[in-house]
């Protein structure tokens, strides 16, 4: 016997998607598995007993498939689709009542999510895909088209896409970032020139000299404010920025719930018409509309799809799966990892406690001053002479201020939240990448599948809409 550790390495059948036929016959395997073990077990003398007695050989699983709990059947069913899946994944093909199935090219999908795992980690290292790498496919067209020609429904799929989704997501893109960097600019512009005019004032009541200059520095600063309030507002900077980012996320949902409606297989040119209508109503949504949508309660399931009434080309169903897999799922979750990383930056102010820290120094400083007045000298000073009590009180007044203006920078954005908001989605779509390497066990789970990843991503983009709603700038 070998002293090292046994490792086991099963195929990898990942990839390999039952039809809803096969899926069918499954459950009739699995019952025969239960079969072959009942009929072993009792040529070797066990029989019937409550709970499992290795010495009186009496086991509770020795009755019909039909009283198995479900926790046992579900063991034989997962045997049954392993055994299915392994057939096809050598090659073999299988025959039923319905036609027959196999998975061919099995090594050409495998150099498929070779290629697409290449791409993504060229774009998550800053590529020049970075931005783009979940909805500019003309790449991947191109592969397709090259390597795996065969694959026609697919690659249509992909080009149908292309062509009505991502130049609308693209003008829409542009928009929300333009948008986005001018709003943060405008808030920027409101919020340190107050702070600074607010400090003018004070400064003026402590420093008699050269009142002019200070008044002036004051009436500047407050000024500049006062146009970025009015400017942001004239040009709803806020409001377009967020209209904008909505309708460009909601046709990131939008092409990748299209692969989940049963028109793909049964009526293209349907799927294609509904896909241009779903486009044209996003294209037309106002301002408002996309406020109101952000505030309308989230739907707790998804609007399933139907069953596909047609027999679906298997290799080009396992493509969109992996496809959906890597460029969706994968590539989301590291975006959400890079954003929380980005707000976590932004917020060193609560990490460090700032505000806290401000707080205590003003305190300190009044401390100071209410000893000073009550033990220190009480000689006669000028006017126009600076005393320690005067420059007491204006630290002590501006500070707060100070601090006021980076509480209101911070929630011009509200980058803590979002920080917190951000890394628990990443943690949640663990689980729907999971599912996503795991393969499904028949078309409907592998539409459904994706049907419930693209529900939760359109209540992520709701309530983060909301809480951008919610930031102190908003108006």
């Amino acid at each position: 016997m070998s002293a090292s550790p046994y490792t086991p390495a099963p195929l990898d059948t990942a990839n390999v998607v039952l039809t809803d036929q096969l899926s069918e016959v499954t459950e009739q395997l699995a019952e025969n598995i239960h079969e072959l073990w009942a009929k072993e077990r009792i040529a070797q003398g066990w029989s019937y007993g409550p709970q499992r007695d290795d010495v009186k050989k009496e086991h509770p699983c020795l009755v019909p498939y039909d009283e198995l709990p479900d926790s046992e059947k579900e063991f034989d069913r997962h045997t049954a689709v392993g055994t299915l899946k392994t057939i096809l994944k050598l090659g073999h093909r299988i025959e039923t009542g319905d036609g027959i199935f196999t998975v061919e090219g099995t090594q050409a999908l495998a150099a498929w999510e070779t290629y697409l795992n290449a791409s993504a980690t060229d774009a998550r290292s800053g590529g020049p895909r970075s931005w783009t790498f979940d909805m500019d496919d003309q790449p991947e067209i191109d592969w397709l088209e090259k390597n795996l020609p065969q694959l026609q429904r697919a690659r249509a799929a992909m080009q149908a896409l292309q062509a009505t989704v991502f130049p609308v997501w693209k003008k829409e893109d542009a928009a929300a970032l333009k948008k986005q960097k001018w709003h943060h600019r405008t808030a920027a512009i409101a919020i340190w020139p107050g702070i600074a005019g607010i400090v003018f004032a004070i400064v003026q009541l402590t420093y008699r000299s050269n009142t002019m200059l200070l008044g002036l520095m004051e009436t500047f600063s407050v000024v500049v404010a006062a146009l970025a309030v009015i400017g942001g507002i004239f040009f709803h900077l806020h409001h377009g920025w967020l209209a904008h980012r909505q309708c460009a996320e909601r046709l990131r949902i939008l092409k990748f719930t299209a692969l989940s409606w049963p028109e793909l297989w049964s009526d293209f040119e349907a799927w294609k018409l509904r896909l241009k209508k779903e486009v044209a109503a996003l294209e037309a949504m106002s301002t408002k509309s996309a406020h109101h949508w952000a505030q309308e309660k989230e739907t707790l399931h998804p609007e399933l799809p139907g069953a596909v009434a047609c027999a679906v080309p298997l290799p080009d169903l396992q493509a969109l799966s992996i496809f959906y897999r890597i460029e969706r799922l994968e590539f989301q979750r590291h975006y959400f990892e890079h954003q929380s990383t980005k707000a976590h930056s932004r917020s060193w102010i609560v990490d460090i406690k700032l505000g806290l820290w401000i707080f205590g120094a003003s305190v300190a400083i009044v401390l100071f001053h209410g000893l000073h007045s009550v033990f220190g000298a009480h000689a006669e000073h000028h006017d126009n002479e600076l005393t320690t009590e005067i420059l007491a009180i204006a630290l002590a007044a501006v500070l707060p201020v100070i601090g006021f203006g980076f509480r209101a920078w911070l929630a011009a954005f509200e980058a803590p939240r979002s920080r917190n908001l951000f890394r628990a989605k990443a943690m949640a779509i663990d689980d729907y990448i999971a599912r996503g390497s795991a393969g499904a066990s028949s078309v409907n789970q592998t539409l459904n599948h994706i049907a419930y990843s693209e529900h939760f991503f359109n209540n992520e983009h709701r309530e983060w809409c909301r809480l951008q709603m919610e930031a102190e700038w908003f108006v």
